[in-house]
């Protein structure tokens, strides 16, 4: 695997994209559509579009944290913490009594033998999406860990119809409330086929999603967003228009934690470049940013928080960051450094998190954090070197990522190092796996904020749970 693959595998939150070692990632609603970060072993490629629509990315819960900036994080010291005792993974096809173990450091290990293929909504709810022989989603269970043991959720089923560019759209939102947790699925296409539709959480809210709506080619590309109410199944227009008039092929649509912003990457009738806008979500004006950066093209947009958006570009092998500031109504250049090569010995530069926050590893190896809502560094990790084949998988809100080294075989991921780096608390712990080749690791994602599972295949489905504390 190399970094852009886990890249394209991370580009959603509450929203992400998955494959698993059967299958390749599509546009058709058959596939399956994770709410958690997670990689698998096959690689992902671009859903293909009703358009190239279809492949937004709806980052509703944004990667928002409290960590101090300026001269705060500049001074940061990141504590680092390599275990010493590498984890003995067990078999899969006998736990016997080990099914706990305390890796120390604050880490410990759960091996959990679920006997199905569960996705995680990185949130610490586990679900199962049903089939119709024509592709639809007929159904999604819910599911919860507690005490080892896999335990159902009562799935609720919010049945929607709305008029979108004179289509009627009608489908259902499938849904669970455990424990102040959240998770909502929905997708699926008009019977003509000329639009696709899905559902997207966000951010503090559990009684409304957002219902996206992408138009092909007859509908100029369109793009449609109603707030659903799952409790009457009532949808209110995001535009005061029939669709958002101003901008076509809209590729991102991610809501600003508050909901007072929407931050968007389309194109305009006049201009068939992908620029970079944002969108007030009570007023209805719209804001162009690319002007403001003096670049010609914008990759990724994405809210730093409430009122910091960043736009990133990646261009001949340099990697750069402006940040807008909606109150100061000003845009600053914050990040402008080469992007790591891992195939080149002796290199440095940036590794991508796709968040608020960057690793940046010198020719030596050593490691130390960008946030660029500003661009301070903070001091260099002491006595992490990074290897070149590690990954980084950023957790749903944006506050600690997942480092791991994959040895990746045909057909298991082989993770042999695995840690978590908390941005928030300025830790990062890391272990060694042995025995992890007895198993076939299909999968490796965020089960909830504190723990990371890789998912297993055999006579059945495991779990091997981890807990950074």
């Amino acid at each position: 695997m190399n970094n852009q693959t886990i890249l394209d595998a991370i580009g959603m939150i509450d929203d992400r994209y998955i494959v698993s070692a059967q299958k390749q990632l599509g546009c058709i609603p058959s596939e399956e559509v994770s709410l958690s970060a997670v990689v698998s072993v096959k690689h992902v490629r671009r859903r293909a579009l009703i358009g190239v629509a279809a492949a937004v990315m709806l980052l509703l819960s944004s990667f928002v944290t409290t960590m101090a900036v300026n001269e705060e994080f500049r001074k940061m010291v990141f504590e680092f913490f390599h275990i010493t005792v590498a984890e003995n993974v067990p078999n899969g096809d006998d736990f016997g009594d080990k099914t706990h173990v305390d890796l120390g450091g604050g880490v410990s290990a759960e091996y959990i033998h679920v006997g199905k293929e569960l996705t995680s909504s990185g949130n610490g709810i586990l679900y199962n999406i049903n089939y119709s022989e024509n592709g639809e989603i007929s159904g999604v269970s819910f599911y919860q860990l507690t005490g080892g043991i896999v335990q159902d959720i009562q799935t609720n089923r919010t049945e929607f119809h709305v008029s979108a560019g004179g289509t009627s759209v009608d489908g259902y939102a499938y849904w669970c409330l455990s424990d102040d947790r959240f998770a909502a699925i929905g997708r699926g296409q008009t019977t003509d086929r000329s639009k696709i539709w899905e559902i997207s959480t966000i951010s503090g809210q559990s009684e409304m999603v957002l219902l996206s709506i992408y138009s092909g080619i007859e509908d100029n590309l369109a793009f449609y967003a109603f707030w659903l109410d799952l409790h009457t199944g009532a949808a209110e227009a995001v535009f005061e228009d029939d669709g958002l008039c101003e901008l076509t092929h809209v590729q991102e649509f991610q809501v600003a934690p508050n909901c007072k912003y929407a931050l968007i990457r389309g194109q305009s009738d006049y201009d068939l470049t992908d620029a970079p806008y944002i969108y007030n979500l009570e007023s209805g004006n719209l804001l162009p940013l690319l002007d403001m950066t003096g670049t010609e093209n914008i990759d990724k947009v994405l809210w730093a928080d409430d009122d910091t958006a960043l736009l990133t570009l990646k261009k001949d092998n340099h990697y750069i960051c402006w940040a807008y500031h909606i109150q100061e109504s000003t845009m600053e250049k914050t990040v402008d450094e080469p992007l790591l090569n891992s195939d080149v010995d002796g290199s440095g530069g940036v590794v991508d998190l796709n968040g608020r926050y960057l690793l940046h590893v010198d020719e030596t190896g050593v490691v130390a954090v960008i946030d660029q809502k500003d661009g301070t560094r903070s001091a260099a990790i002491y006595g992490f070197v990074y290897d070149k084949r590690g990954q980084i998988l950023l957790g749903a809100d944006g506050e600690k990522a997942c480092y791991f080294v994959s040895a990746q075989s045909s057909d298991s991921l082989s993770v042999e190092t695995l840690g978590v780096i908390d941005f928030t608390a300025a830790k990062f712990t890391i272990f060694d796996r042995s025995g992890f080749d007895q198993n076939q690791e299909l999968r490796l994602g965020w089960l909830d904020k504190n723990s990371v599972a890789i998912s297993t295949a055999g006579n059945g489905a495991d779990l091997y749970v981890y807990k950074f504390e």
